[in-house]
């Protein structure tokens, strides 16, 4: 079964409201079924949170979130593309790899007689957006002479190297092209 991981980044607001209404049983805020629905398929929301950083941008604070989407993928898109329009604000798609490859969903690789890969072809169906690398851990390179962990903050997307960004077991290194 192919699965996918979505890079999804909430507003501190979505992140609120979701909050509210999974804790209260006679919520009325603006959260509607959809959206919660999608967001409650996150696992252990309080803790995936502190795997990214936030960042404000536009006068919103976001977290940045990793999901793991098995299955009916088309149902998974519109489920996305669903909620991305209905909080356009506050919810932003930021990115999606196949999860064996690490190649954006909407991308296929191309590969030698080797199977070495020599290039990508195809459009992402979630762009990665240009903002990503504020919403990233810095870059991990080792650990100096006390045996301290060394880090190098990133400035821009093209700073991230995909292999110090959190991944499950088994996943291949995510693809920023």
């Amino acid at each position: 079964m192919s699965a996918v991981d979505l890079f999804i980044a909430f507003s501190d607001q979505a992140v609120t409201e979701f909050k509210a209404r999974r804790d209260d049983p006679d919520y009325s805020g603006p959260m509607d079924d959809r959206t919660y629905q999608v967001m409650s398929r996150m696992h252990d929301l309080d803790n995936r949170q502190r795997l990214f950083k936030t960042t404000t941008l536009a006068g919103k604070t976001y977290n940045l979130f990793s999901m793991i989407i098995t299955g009916n993928l088309q149902a998974a898109k519109d489920a996305v593309d669903d909620v991305t329009a209905e909080w356009p604000t506050h919810i932003v798609a930021i990115g999606a790899w196949w999860f064996d490859t690490g190649l954006q969903v909407g991308t296929e690789g191309v590969y030698d007689e080797d199977g070495n890969l020599t290039g990508i072809t195809g459009t992402p169906t979630y762009p990665i957006h240009a903002q990503t690398w504020r919403l990233l851990t810095d870059n991990f390179d080792g650990y100096d002479g006390s045996g301290d962990p060394i880090y190098t903050p990133l400035t821009s997307n093209a700073d991230i190297r995909p292999e110090t960004i959190n991944r499950c077991l088994g996943q291949a290194d995510r693809r920023f092209i």
